[in-house]
């Protein structure tokens, strides 16, 4: 069966505290490989700048179609569903992540706020034009915009309307390296195909 987050489910009153435990115990998440070249060279980048250690990317998609999980993410509410603390506490991300040491359960959930899409590109093109502690971006400015501006085009394509994207700079579990100001975590939604890549970035001191 193919899945997908944007096809609205057509009941206009939102599932109740029941339907969505339940959801919750149906729902699981798999990972998926990264296969977009565009992406995995930003991606490439990041490492080569801040080691393998500090850059963990992994994209998931749920197991199952399931109405009531439909319902929130085809209408930009995932917060209802409880999203991101359902994905980023879930075993798949834990065995797909392991370093982020996310904590089982998952008790305090980032604080994941709404990103323009468009302003993407830029803000991990600035990760890249900024290095990190130890290594210098040797490329120019505007090589590194031009990055972050593939990395969107091949991510998205041309359904750009499919996709939400999310943003904290939490350390929201001890792998990330607060109070040094360069923890990032995205989490990019894509309801079109139903998967969800994750971002995260540290740096030592």
């Amino acid at each position: 069966m193919t899945i997908d987050w944007k096809t609205v489910v057509r009941t206009d009153r939102p599932p109740d505290a029941r339907a969505v435990a339940a959801s919750h115990s149906r729902v699981g998440w798999v990972a998926e490989e990264i296969t977009e070249p565009a992406v995995v060279a930003l991606i490439r980048e990041l490492q080569r700048l801040r080691s393998t250690d500090f850059v963990q990317v992994a994209r998931f998609r749920p197991t199952v179609h399931d109405d009531t999980l439909s319902w929130f993410v085809s209408r930009n509410r995932p917060y209802e569903w409880d999203f991101f603390r359902h994905l980023l506490g879930h075993r798949a991300t834990r065995t797909v992540l392991p370093d982020l040491g996310i904590p089982d359960p998952l008790r305090e959930v980032p604080g994941l706020t709404a990103v323009r899409l468009h302003a993407l590109d830029g803000e991990l093109g600035a990760e890249i034009n900024a290095g990190s502690v130890y290594t210098r971006y040797d490329g120019t400015f505007w090589e590194a915009k031009r990055l972050g501006f593939e990395f969107l085009r091949g991510l998205v394509g041309d359904r750009p309307a499919d996709f939400a994207a999310y943003f904290t700079s939490e350390a929201w579990t001890s792998w990330f390296s607060a109070p040094i100001p360069t923890d990032r975590t995205w989490v990019i939604i894509d309801r079109g195909a139903a998967r969800v890549l994750v971002i995260c970035l540290t740096d030592s001191d």
